[in-house]
């Protein structure tokens, strides 16, 4: 839905605008409405060709994809792109170096690396087709300064960008060397106004050039959630914007999108994502340093996780003991639930995992019943695990939500939810939808979840 589908401010991997909204204007709201209009087809954690690397997630899109969106809707003219005043531009290939920075079997990484340049730039004659004529390439920066494929990966592509504008006498093409801008101001980060380069933060402080969490500044986007909307921990909270500390229930939300419990066990998408374990030590930081409080009989701490788990293990066919691959991720599980004990916390909430079998990312998929067969296999082993640890701590209060089986109530039944449609998927906020993506429900379904969960949660008052 290009055409409807809005930007949300600040819903960026830097917590603030990114350099093509700096360029563009286009901070927030419709394209359309921009002072330069900004069609933006990337998809975060996309690789160039899913023929050649694995997607991330089944619902990634990879950027030949991307450029046959825009084709199709430029072909059925959507949107328009007059030629002399439009500019194409193409940031891809940090996902792909990282991918393969392990990888021990490529005898010759000119050849790999060549093969995705032709994929590349199959995509740019696909869009030089639709009539653009001004190019913009950005390079891949050195993010850790110890993966060799860089410096391949952008001297072919250098090359290749010379040849793309050798062979189009019509064509203005800008190659920006972002791998030279980043190497100049982790060198020189105080010219800069750097002054941490090592650690990162995930806030607004200019001081730091990496960008990860950092509790107290931190700030909820308002509608910057899977859902579209608010999600059910803002709901059962209050908390919908602004500082957490602000909110009428102070909410600490250590979650993050494409987690999942240990990366050691099940490994994630891309290095920035925190798994359980290391979020729950973020934790433990915070409150040992006292950076935020959280009154031992007043404090709920609550775990949703596995989801991710489930999705990244779907396609596995080399485990043969499910029951101990599980519950070796269920060890990593409540040892990271007895360190939150362990600062005093006593009340607790977990949610079992949701089939998504019905998902429209995931019903075709061939191995959609080995999905199906490890959500049941996990959430058993889970529910042994919650009796255990309430068994074993006589101090505890302990809720369980069961929100495999209320997701399945609703698919099976609709209607009866308010929801006319439960197969296809709306990036918007039409609340008739059950899915907002391929794989995440709509606020609606969140609505039924907090109401759920209150409900169990009134029964430890």
């Amino acid at each position: 839905m290009v055409l409807k589908n809005q930007i949300v401010g600040n819903a960026t991997s830097s917590d603030g605008a990114n350099w093509i909204e700096m360029i563009t204007n286009c901070y927030a709201g419709l394209p359309d409405k921009c002072p330069r209009k900004l069609w933006n087809f990337a998809f975060a954690g996309a690789d160039i060709d899913p023929a050649l690397l694995t997607l991330h997630h089944n619902y990634t899109i990879d950027m030949t994809e991307q450029v046959d969106q825009w084709v199709q809707a430029w072909k059925g003219k959507l949107l328009k792109a007059p030629t002399k005043s439009s500019l194409a531009a193409f940031f891809i290939g940090i996902n792909d170096t990282g991918d393969v920075s392990g990888w021990k079997n490529i005898t010759d990484w000119t050849a790999f690396w060549n093969t995705e340049m032709d994929s590349y730039f199959k995509a740019v004659e696909q869009v030089y087709n639709t009539g653009l004529q001004s190019f913009l390439f950005l390079n891949v920066p050195d993010r850790t300064g110890s993966n060799p494929q860089i410096a391949t990966f952008n001297s072919l592509l250098a090359q290749r960008v010379q040849a793309f504008k050798s062979s189009k006498k019509d064509v203005s093409t800008i190659l920006f060397d972002t791998s030279k801008l980043f190497a100049d101001v982790l060198a020189n980060a105080t010219a800069y106004g750097f002054t941490n380069t090592t650690g990162y933060c995930q806030c607004t402080d200019p001081g730091y050039f990496w960008y990860t969490e950092l509790v107290q500044q931190s700030e909820f986007i308002t509608n910057g959630t899977s859902s579209g909307g608010s999600n059910w921990i803002q709901m059962i909270t209050g908390c919908y914007g602004g500082h957490p500390s602000d909110c009428p229930r102070i909410l600490w939300d250590f979650a993050w999108a494409g987690a999942t419990i240990d990366a050691d066990i099940v490994p994630q998408e891309a290095e920035v994502i925190i798994p359980l374990t290391d979020q729950v030590v973020q934790w433990v930081q915070a409150s040992h340093d006292n950076l935020l409080q959280a009154p031992v009989n007043s404090s709920l701490a609550a775990f949703f996780i596995g989801i991710n788990d489930m999705l990244g293990t779907t396609s596995w066919k080399n485990v043969t003991d499910w029951n101990a691959f599980w519950n070796g991720a269920l060890d990593s599980y409540f040892k990271a639930v007895d360190q939150v004990y362990d600062t005093g916390l006593r009340s607790f909430l977990f949610l079992n995992v949701p089939n998504l079998d019905r998902s429209p990312g995931l019903i075709d998929n061939p191995d959609v019943a080995n999905h199906a067969a490890q959500v049941k296999t996990f959430n058993s082993l889970l529910k042994q695990r919650i009796k255990d640890f309430k068994v074993s701590k006589c101090d505890v209060s302990v809720a369980s939500f069961d929100i495999n089986k209320l997701m399945g109530k609703v698919l099976d039944s609709p209607s009866k939810f308010g929801f006319t449609n439960a197969t296809g998927f709306c990036g918007c906020a039409d609340p008739e939808y059950f899915w907002r993506d391929p794989y995440h429900p709509t606020e609606g379904v969140h609505r039924l979840v907090a109401n759920g969960i209150l409900s169990e949660l009134e029964k430890l008052e």
